[in-house]
Order: C-alpha cells, then structure tokens, then sequence
C-alpha cells in the first residue's frame, strides 16, 4: 500500500489534471445528474417508461458514436477531445433544464437534444480518457493510475450524491415550494454543468498527447476483430447488470419502498463511496490474478449483489445491495479498461476504448430501454434477477477466454505508446 501512495506522488502533472478533472465531471453526473434527473423528469409528468426510453436514447448515441468519435478523438487529438466533453455535456444538460420555459408540446424534444447532446460529450470522454492515461502514465504507473481514477469518481459521486439528495430539500424550503414540484430537482441539477465547467478549466491545462505513427507493417494490419469482439461482449453483459441498478435504483427507493429525496441521495452517495476503497485494493487485485481473472471476480460480486437488490423489501437492504452493485462496477471499470487497453498493440487502442464503450452503451441502453416495460410487466424483483442471469454470462465468456488462454497464448501488446 506504501509503495502505491509512492507511485501516486510521483505521477505527473497531466494524470493528476485528468483523473481531478474525472472527479468533477463524476460529481455532476453520478452524483447530481445520477440522483435528481429521474426525479426531475417524474416531477414534469414523465412515467417509468419513458425515463428508461429518454436513457436509452442517450445511451444508444453514445454506442452508435463511439467508434466514429474514436476516430475523431485521433485526429483532432486526445487533449482537444477531452477539452470538448465535459463542454458538450454541461452545456446539454444546461439546455435540458430550460426547457420549462418553452411550451410542453416541445418538452420531449428539447429534452432528448440536450441529453444526446450531453451523451456526445460523454463518448469523447470515455473514448479518450484511457489512451491518453496510457500515454501519460509508465507501465509499472498504470495498475495505480486507474485505480485512483476510479477512487475518484467514487468519491466524487458520493459527494455529489449528498448534495444531490439536500439540494431540492433545501431550495424547496427556501422557495416555499413542495417536493413534488419540479422546480427544486431543476435548481439542483444546475450544480452539474458548474462541475463540468470546473474540468473544462482542468483539462485546459494538460499537454497535447498522441499515438506515435506505426511503421508500414504495423499500420497495415488489420484490427484484432476477434479481441474486441470478445472485449465487447463482456462489457456488455456486466453493463446490463450494473446499468439496471444504476437507471432505476432511484426509482425504486422512490416508487417501491417510499423513500424521501434526501434519503435517496444519502443512500446513492454513501454507495457510492465504498468503491473508494476498493479502488485501494484494485491494483492488488490486478497484480496477483490480472485483469481478465479481476473482471471475473467482479462480475460474481456484481451477479449477487443483484441478487440481494432483488429480495431487498427494506430501504437498508437495498442500500447494502446497491452499494455492493456500485463497487463491483467500479471494480470491473478498472480491469476492463487496462483489459482493453493491453489486449491490442498501442495503434488500436482508441478502437479498443471505443467498444469499450459500445459494450457499456449498449448494455445501459438496453436494460434502460426495455427495463422500464420489463419493471412494469414483472416489478423489480424479477428484472434485478434477470439482470444478475446477464452479469452471470459474462463470468462464463471470461472463464472461456482464461481457459483458451492457457492454450493459445495471446500475442503481447506492442511497446511503441
């Protein structure tokens, strides 16, 4: 553990910026976003279904975009792009929130461009993020750096959930204004494109980083289709598990068992601490059984914490189980990446951060888009146990690589950064 407070101390002035610029931009969105933007749309008039279509949406450009922004990313640079996403998701969530200004026959619209605006903005994020710490980083730095990283956005999402879960208390007190309004969940999700401003601000001050050109041979070679097809496909399946919970968990506590704004945030933001430690653990983890055995691990965490979301009658129950479901998914965010990022040679590594996030978009927008009718047609209970049988496959397809492994050794990732 000493040694890796040592390596954290020594990274350089570009990590640092990124992953404290990963702490704001998770503020606004797991924390403020994640807690109040369901609430938000419930209190304009909005039902189960359509707040898990309106996710879906977003989810499904981020999924259509990835690998086309990918592209983008790599020829207008890793800094520009990530200087672009937090600028594109605060100004679309800024734009969402105007929209009680216009006439309701446009609500929908307005609030569909805002939130696919604010999904483009969070593709270029994802699909830049990790190449650039690659680059950033040194080989024996990197198990650390996606670990604090991910301890980071824990953290942050757990500061942004308390305040998350207060806000509308406090501004329907001060404006004289009940609950059930939609004006409180409105003041309190401005605090998010304020965060996003904060790492528009950090992220200015990075240095311009990109792939070193291939040589001919190199850069004819074709993409691993195979690698990323199987990176893919794991993602995915723990995506839908842990997207399930994420999407309507909210709901849940607020529809199923009753439970007031401000003990929704509590609830949401102490969850989503405790992956701060386990991103302690993580490089620990990594280092002993690596990142296809770590992934393997999270994903039985993840299949019976949902398990235990599903049998939850009690708002303590629940609160336990989705803890749990927070820290496997951040477990299973640090392995997947470093996964994705030392499964293919350094020119694919934009290619791999964007299935990577194909994997998660569409996992999220599937459980977010269907879940909403699944929920009304079976009630939570069966569609948390539904989504555990998902996580369930991707500990199967992991087990499967793992064994073939052993077999057929993987060819090693290029040096060149």
């Amino acid at each position: 553990m000493l040694k890796n407070w040592t390596i954290l101390s020594a990274l350089s002035p570009d990590v640092r910026k990124l992953i404290a610029a990963w702490g704001f931009i998770s503020l606004g969105y797991y924390g403020i976003v994640g807690v109040l933007v369901n609430l938000y749309l419930l209190r304009l008039g909005y039902g189960i279904e359509f707040i898990g279509l309106f996710i879906a949406a977003g989810q499904g450009l981020w999924a259509a975009a990835a690998l086309p922004i990918g592209a983008l990313s790599r020829r207008i640079g890793l800094r520009t792009a990530l200087i672009l996403s937090p600028t594109f998701t605060g100004v679309g969530i800024g734009l969402m929130l105007l929209v009680e200004m216009l006439p309701s026959d446009l609500w929908t619209v307005w609030l569909l461009g805002g939130w696919l605006m604010a999904w483009i903005g969070a593709t270029l994020l994802n699909v830049s993020s990790a190449p650039y710490l690659m680059l950033a980083a040194r080989p024996e730095e990197r198990n650390i750096v996606f670990s604090a990283q991910s301890a980071i956005i824990a953290f942050m999402g757990f500061a942004g959930g308390i305040i998350a879960g207060l806000a509308p208390t406090l501004a329907a007190g001060l404006l004289g204004l009940s609950l059930e309004d939609a004006a409180p969940y409105r003041i309190g999700l401005w605090l998010a494109p304020i965060a996003n401003l904060c790492a528009v601000w950090l992220l200015m001050g990075i240095s311009p980083l990109r792939v070193k050109k291939q040589d001919a041979t190199q850069t004819a070679a074709k993409p691993p289709i195979r690698l990323l097809a199987l990176l893919a496909a794991i993602v995915f399946l723990q995506a839908a598990g842990g997207g399930a919970a994420r999407t309507f968990f909210n709901v849940f506590l607020d529809i199923g068992l009753r439970v007031p704004p401000a003990q929704i945030g509590a609830i949401m933001g102490i969850a989503q601490l405790l992956p701060v430690f386990a991103a302690m653990f993580a490089p620990q983890l990594l280092n002993r059984f690596g990142s296809a055995t770590t992934l393997a691990i999270a994903g039985g965490g993840l299949m019976l914490s949902l398990l235990l979301l599903g049998i939850a009658d009690h708002w303590l129950l629940a609160g336990i189980a989705f803890a749990v479901v927070v820290t496997m998914v951040g477990v299973s965010g640090i392995a997947y990446n470093i996964f994705g990022q030392e499964l293919v040679h350094a020119q694919w590594r934009t290619i791999s951060a964007a299935v990577v996030s194909i994997g998660l978009a569409v996992g999220w927008a599937m459980t977010a888009g269907v879940g909403g009718y699944l929920v009304e047609a079976v009630g939570f209970r069966n569609f948390f146990f539904l989504c555990a049988l998902l996580v369930f496959g991707s500990v199967l397809v992991i087990t499967g690589y793992n064994r073939g492994r052993r077999t057929v050794p993987a060819p090693a990732p290029s040096a060149a950064e």
